[in-house]
């Protein structure tokens, strides 16, 4: 990947993290979205009960862990199968970025620490506290670890081979990147319909997936490695 593509590839979704998150925080989009999802003569949440939201919210982070184990799988059997060393490298970025992304950062880091009440849990749909916009931290506990999404972000976790194949077949690359996006969606929907958690939550469960990727695939120099 050159310079050029490499400039486009961070500053596109930067701008589009930036644009979603300015939205959500001067408007009510958030709560807008989230009452799609809910019955306020019923107060639940009908969505949920959906074959494929139920799906979704059941094997959402199980379907993502895929990339990964195959990411382990070829570096253990590098260890015996020298054929498969030229292959380690994007393996190894499979497994980094999963600890790193969804393992470190969206769950133990923001999710425990952030402290942002689900659309379920605030008095707009029956719960107790206060709506809270994204980035602005609270103090945690009482079960408020809406921000970000650990499901959502395992879904655009299936972006992951853009990375690995932009430097030699780009239309199978952009192909993964759209469906990977449009996976990690369809978990958030599913998360959204439960009520639990707000659409900026999705936003930057990509957010951090995809930050974190590109600069794993900089730093393991994934466009010099010999791909699959």
């Amino acid at each position: 990947m050159n310079e050029t593509r490499h400039k486009y590839a961070l500053i596109i979704p930067l701008l589009v993290l930036a644009a979603g998150t300015v939205v959500s925080w001067m408007t009510d989009v958030d709560m807008r979205l989230a009452h799609w999802f809910f019955d306020p003569q019923s107060r639940v949440w009908p969505g949920s009960a959906l074959t494929p939201f139920l799906l979704a919210n059941k094997y959402g982070q199980l379907v993502g862990w895929i990339p990964a184990l195959l990411g382990i799988g070829v570096l253990l059997a590098s260890i015996w199968k020298k054929d498969l060393a030229r292959h380690r490298r994007w393996a190894l970025f499979l497994v980094l970025l999963l600890a790193i992304g969804p393992g470190l950062i969206v769950n133990p880091i923001l999710k425990d620490q952030w402290g942002r009440p689900r659309p379920s849990q605030v008095e707009e749909f029956g719960g107790r506290f206060e709506y809270q916009p994204a980035w602005f931290k609270a103090e945690p506990g009482d079960r408020r670890t809406s921000f970000p999404s650990g499901h959502a972000a395992m879904g655009f976790f299936f972006t992951a081979p853009y990375f690995i194949l932009l430097a030699r077949r780009r239309r199978a690359a952009h192909a993964w990147l759209i469906g990977g996006v449009a996976f990690g969606i369809f978990v958030g929907l599913a998360r959204m319909a439960k009520g639990a958690h707000w659409a900026s939550d999705i936003l930057w469960s990509f957010g951090v997936v995809y930050l974190v990727a590109y600069g794993l695939a900089r730093w393991l120099k994934l466009d010099e490695a010999q791909g699959p």
